[in-house]
């Protein structure tokens, strides 16, 4: 129809009629081009909205899965830590209990889940990372995916050679078969050897590094990401209401 005009308005020399089907023909293919442009953007933030949803549910089931655990490693540092410094002292000073026993036998013993959550790992994989608008929200993700293979490697650098007080040391730890937390520790004797002491010492120092650097270090990582998620997705979980 358009052409048709154009056409017809060349064979009359009409050349006002013509610039005008010009600029009609120009304005009709940038609005076209705009429209598209701006559905595909429109895509792409929905398509961000719904991974950012996908990673908060994640992280928030991470936090929560892993409190206890949290809780619980850094009650068998603190164990491990009272051991030590009574072993530094004189031996009827000491007030250890089984706990501490379990404490020093199973300190060579890290079970920490380090992963990356799922969304990230597509969003990286796909190469998608660029649909986060935030600057700042898309360098924290790739750093927190970083930071899990540095966990990874720290895990395996203190596991790399760790010591079993209870194979080591057997004349002052003794096993049960039927239960792992059953076990009988000598700690008058341990006190009176310095293998002992050095050797537990050590295991004191690759698990304070394990608790503090990994177990501590990636659950404040997790809430860091969360709170950025709450503030970019506008969610309050006190109200637990969207803004």
């Amino acid at each position: 129809m358009i052409l048709r005009r154009v056409i017809q308005h060349v064979r009359n020399q009409e050349w006002t009629a013509i610039a005008i089907d010009l600029v009609i023909v120009v304005v009709g293919v940038y609005i076209g081009i705009q429209a598209q442009a701006w559905n595909a953007e429109r895509e792409n933030r929905n398509i961000e909205n719904q991974y950012l949803l996908n990673l908060h549910d994640e992280i928030l089931n991470m936090i929560d899965d892993d409190s206890e655990r949290v809780a619980a490693e850094q009650d068998e540092l603190e164990a491990m830590k009272s051991v030590v410094k009574q072993l530094a002292g004189p031996s009827e000073e000491m007030l250890l209990s089984m706990d501490h026993c379990n404490a020093i036998t199973w300190s060579h013993i890290f079970v920490g889940r380090v992963f990356v959550p799922p969304t990230i790992a597509e969003l990286i994989s796909t190469g998608r990372l660029q649909l986060i608008e935030s600057n700042a929200l898309r360098s924290e993700i790739v750093s927190f995916s970083q930071a899990i293979e540095g966990y990874r490697q720290l895990i395996s650098d203190i596991q790399s050679d760790r010591l079993v007080l209870a194979r080591a040391h057997p004349q002052l730890i003794t096993l049960s078969l039927q239960d792992k937390e059953i076990t009988s520790c000598k700690f008058e004797a341990m006190n009176r050897s310095p293998a002992f002491v050095n050797d537990i010492a050590d295991n004191l120092a690759r698990f304070k590094g394990y608790v503090q650097n990994v177990v501590v270090d990636q659950q404040d990582m997790r809430v860091d990401l969360h709170s950025s998620l709450d503030d970019e997705l506008g969610i309050n979980h006190v109200d637990n209401v969207l803004d």
